[in-house]
């Protein structure tokens, strides 16, 4: 019995070989629950960063700032460690995660970067809410807060970002073919759903003027930057010949549209016009953020199903890689 030859995948991509089209790597189990993790840890862990930035500002008017980004890095580490697990398919591994460390898996160090960004934020959280409700809060329950933030924030600078070198440390193309660009992305997205839903919970709550101003920069610097990230994403992808899983199934409208365009561009303008004109009637922006926090959570969705279409096809495999050519 002959062995099987190599077969070009079809016909219109001669020049790259493949084992009668059959894919050459497995695509993840990652969906819709994953998507909503690297979000909902994305928009935390910039809460937490944010909020320890403005302690650090000594500025009383960004006091509700600081409350609400604390109390929504808690809620995000409440909400995030359930849907992981239950994408572990089986709790047990979340417990035989915890039992070693190893700096070469990203998997393992985003599990303890969760554990601890879990437990910092309760704590610095839970002692916000007892400040609250005291009068005078003591200088050491002040100075606690001020040394456990420190670690809570660069948690959650890991939060933002362990998400997307996770992804890239995978033998999917479309992952592994610009690791620096996703972390980078996930961190400037983070920063703006962060600061998306502080603006929200300001909103809601009537914070100062001075805190919103304050808001509009960042989230105009990290809509911009987030911008230029997208983009620039698209051109790596091109160059590695793996952008076609991006653009099938509506994936290719759904990030330009979507995720560039109303997610981030369109902030971008908006937070930029008020910041020119700071003496202007500030009118509520709740439809802005909704859209940032939309095109955050969409731009990851994306990106993990355009990841596993690419896995299903040995052309980007084989580009990627450098595989057998005629």
């Amino acid at each position: 019995m002959n062995a099987p030859a190599l077969l070009p995948e079809r016909a219109t991509d001669r020049q790259i070989l493949t084992y009668y089209g059959l894919p050459a790597v497995k695509p993840s189990l990652w969906g819709g629950l994953v998507s909503g993790y690297i979000f909902i840890a994305g928009v935390g862990g910039s809460a937490q960063i944010i909020a320890t930035a403005a302690d650090f500002a000594r500025d009383p008017r960004l006091a509700p700032v600081i409350r609400q980004g604390r109390y929504i890095a808690l809620g995000a580490a409440i909400l995030g460690a359930p849907l992981l697990i239950i994408d572990l398919h089986t709790p047990q591994r979340w417990y035989n995660m915890l039992r070693i460390c190893r700096r070469t898996s990203p998997m393992s160090i985003g599990t303890w970067v969760l554990m601890s960004f879990g437990l910092s934020s309760f704590a610095v959280a839970a002692l916000q809410y007892v400040s609250g409700r005291l009068r005078r809060p003591s200088r050491t329950m002040q100075t606690t807060m001020k040394l456990l933030e420190v670690p809570a924030a660069l948690t959650g600078m890991a939060m933002s970002t362990y998400t997307g070198a996770l992804l890239s440390a995978t033998s999917t193309p479309l992952w592994a073919a610009a690791p620096c660009q996703i972390a980078a992305l996930f961190g400037a997205s983070a920063m703006a759903s962060g600061t998306a839903a502080l603006a929200l919970a300001g909103q809601c709550r009537g914070a100062s003027s001075e805190a919103g101003r304050a808001l509009d920069r960042i989230a105009f610097l990290a809509s911009a930057v987030e911008v230029v990230l997208m983009l620039s994403l698209r051109r790596r992808l091109y160059e590695k010949g793996v952008a076609e899983a991006l653009g099938d199934r509506g994936s290719g409208l759904a990030y330009d549209f979507g995720a560039v365009m109303l997610g981030a561009g369109v902030p971008m303008l908006h937070h930029g016009r008020r910041i020119l004109r700071p003496n202007r009637a500030r009118r509520p922006s709740m439809m802005v953020s909704l859209a940032v926090l939309a095109g955050g959570f969409l731009l990851r969705h994306i990106l993990l199903s355009a990841g596993n279409d690419s896995a299903r096809r040995p052309n980007d495999y084989f580009r990627f890689a450098g595989g057998p050519r005629q």
